[in-house]
């Protein structure tokens, strides 16, 4: 399932998109460990959840990343796996945590 389809609006699928990626590039994220989270992360939003080696892609390559999600729930990165182990990280709480971080993460990169 797309985020339009799960009816995001261009602003937010842009703004999400602009948080994921400066997050990779303030971590140094690249080539292909770059595009497996990026890939890992798509796919959890599409299921509806990020969990499972979904999560595991994100926690061990993502960097910045997991911080920003982390800081956008209020969490810190080890409450952030037990969320996701519990199946508390919907799309709507993950899209919403990131991009919550979104000023904070262009001001980095």
């Amino acid at each position: 399932m797309t985020l339009t389809e799960l009816g995001y609006s261009v602003e937010r699928q842009i703004d999400l998109n602009d948080a994921l990626n400066n997050s990779l590039v303030i971590s140094g994220t690249r080539g292909d460990k770059a595009a497996s989270v990026m890939d890992a992360f798509s796919k959890a939003l599409a299921f509806g959840e990020l969990r499972g080696q979904n999560f595991n892609t994100v926690l061990q390559s993502g960097g910045r990343l997991v911080e920003a999600l982390a800081a956008g729930l209020g969490v810190s990165t080890l409450q952030l796996r037990e969320m996701s182990a519990a199946g508390e990280l919907d799309t709507a709480r993950v899209v919403n945590a990131l991009t919550s971080q979104m000023e904070k993460l262009r001001e980095e990169a």
